[in-house]
């Protein structure tokens, strides 16, 4: 499957697109491109106070104790670098995808995780610090494990050599790193400063979800009207993702916070890292079917995430009292011999 040539990116970008071929359909009344460039820059500025929000509830040794003892990073990039394009192979394969289709649902399960995770992390009382190492660590393993992907599970749809979107991976690796340490800095050294910028980091986590949404159904208007094979991939993947993070860490006995926190990093992808992805490699028609995955999984992937966060809220309000019945870690329970193997 070659690129097609046609309708540039920016004569397309005020039309819908057509449920099941995604070729245009009707003229929207407005003029789409401020409303990406806006929605972009919004959100990049939010994220990187949320970032430094959850910076600022963490300590550097925190940081240090994840990198040092890596067993839930290394769960997460199991996950995101090995199960999950695995399983977008098979969806794509499955649900009889069109080429267009199977590839952008491979290229959302070939990304690395986002920073949506480290916010509903905060929310469900998981670990934060554990959660932005998860994030930055698969962010940098992206730049070898994404290309290697695609180059193996593509060949059944296209000849094409995707263009990896360097530029994007390095930005959303700086947005996460540096407000972190800088939250990380704030805490130690203004302690009262950093309870308030937490505070309203929390706050903004809720206004950037509320401002994805709205902007992407004003950008992508033909995004909730899509057969119901794409809806059923969206809704899917980040499950499949929570699922195998959480089975897998309660399997290796971690505390019921771990568990909780791999589970929300090993379901939440990249979304904005795929569109880039997409818009670079395949532009003109064949852009306008390839974009409305990743776009509609940015909204399920919220939704999913919420609905595990009220889960958890839920029983910690209602049937358990404390968060004490924590299942203890492994290397407490074992002897010598099995925690020098985990350490």
């Amino acid at each position: 499957m070659n690129v097609t040539t046609g309708d540039t990116i920016s004569e397309m970008e005020n039309t819908t697109m057509d449920i099941t071929t995604g070729m245009p359909e009707l003229e929207l009344p407005y003029n789409v491109a401020p409303i990406k460039k806006a929605n972009k820059i919004l959100l990049l500025l939010l994220l990187v106070f949320i970032m430094l929000a959850m910076g600022c509830t963490i300590r550097l040794q925190d940081l240090w104790r994840n990198c040092r003892r890596p067993w839930g990073i290394l769960i997460g990039l199991l996950s995101q670098f090995i199960v999950l394009p695995l399983v977008a192979f098979g969806l794509a394969h499955a649900l009889k995808m069109s080429p267009a289709q199977a590839i952008s649902v491979l290229v959302m399960g070939c990304t690395p995780g986002g920073t949506t995770s480290n916010i509903f992390t905060y929310w469900s009382d998981g670990d934060v610090a554990l959660s932005i190492c998860m994030t930055v660590f698969s962010t940098l393993l992206a730049m070898g494990m994404m290309p290697l992907n695609l180059l193996i599970y593509s060949r059944s749809w296209t000849d094409e050599q995707a263009v990896i979107p360097y530029a994007s991976i390095a930005i959303a690796l700086a947005s996460t790193l540096v407000p972190v340490m800088v939250g990380v800095f704030i805490r130690h050294k203004f302690p009262k400063l950093a309870a308030v910028i937490t505070k309203i980091g929390s706050v903004s986590g809720l206004l950037v979800i509320l401002i994805t949404i709205i902007l992407q159904g004003l950008i992508f208007p033909g995004m909730f009207l899509v057969h119901w094979t794409i809806f059923f991939a969206a809704i899917s993947m980040p499950l499949f993702g929570f699922l195998f993070g959480f089975i897998v860490a309660m399997v290796c006995r971690f505390e019921w916070r771990i568990c909780r926190t791999i589970a929300l990093e090993t379901g939440c992808q990249n979304v904005s890292l795929a569109i880039t992805l997409v818009t670079f490699t395949f532009p003109g028609d064949l852009l306008k079917e390839m974009i409305i995955f990743p776009s509609l999984y940015g909204p399920t992937v919220i939704t999913d995430s919420f609905i595990f966060v009220l889960i958890y809220l839920f029983h910690k309000k209602f049937i358990a009292q404390t968060d004490s019945c924590e299942i203890t870690p492994i290397e407490e329970k074992t002897k010598a011999p099995l925690k020098i193997a985990l350490t």
